[in-house]
């Protein structure tokens, strides 16, 4: 947690028919924004919660165990999302190495360098001749 971070609500692991013990979530707010925090058997994660200001009174409205699970939910779906992202820029990096695209460039200062992709070069079809265009005519 941040200095000047308050917890709003504090949900440790607990069963519900599905065993979830491992995960312990709390809501925070800092400078007028919630954040959700997870410690799971991975570490400590951090997601700042959004809902169009309304995050507080959904929140209210819920007993501990409805919170517990809505905040589960929000977790798995936010880390769902975060590793399909992942897996997909893994793949778009991968093809374009295969593909000679990769691109690199040391910068200035030595230390860093600039990665990007090339784009695709797409070959184009031959253009067939305009059958509109009038043909010279050769005469024998």
């Amino acid at each position: 947690m941040s200095e000047g971070e308050t917890i709003l609500y504090d949900e440790p692991g607990r069963c519900g028919g599905i065993d979830s013990h491992s995960f312990h979530y709390r809501v925070t707010k800092l400078h007028g924004s919630l954040f959700l925090l997870v410690r799971h058997g991975a570490g400590d994660e951090r997601i700042r919660l959004s809902l169009y200001g309304k995050q507080a009174e959904v929140l209210a409205g819920l007993d501990s165990n409805g919170r517990y699970w809505l905040l589960n939910a929000i977790f798995h779906a936010q880390s769902e999302a975060r590793h399909e992202g992942e897996d997909k820029q893994a793949t778009r990096y991968r093809q374009a190495f295969i593909d000679g695209r990769l691109r690199k460039r040391k910068e200035r200062n030595g230390t860093a360098y600039k990665v990007w992709i090339e784009p695709k070069i797409i070959p184009r079809e031959p253009v067939p001749p305009d059958s509109t265009i009038p043909q010279e005519r050769k005469y024998c």
